[in-house]
């Protein structure tokens, strides 16, 4: 790699605060529960979309 990189830390001092790791805990938490809405948001889409005709 080069010098540059090894008197560089491994973490930033933002990533290795407690407020920083908080928010990286919450962005995880909250990561599951908008991939989950999302795809019964489009499940629920595609289920109308094969019962009723809408083009008709």
């Amino acid at each position: 790699m080069g010098l540059a990189y090894d008197d560089s830390p491994l973490f930033s001092e933002m990533e290795s605060s407690h407020k920083g790791y908080r928010k990286s805990l919450l962005f995880s938490v909250r990561t599951p529960w908008v991939f989950a809405t999302f795809w019964v948001l489009l499940g629920s889409y595609a289920f109308y979309i094969q019962v009723t005709n809408p083009g008709a």
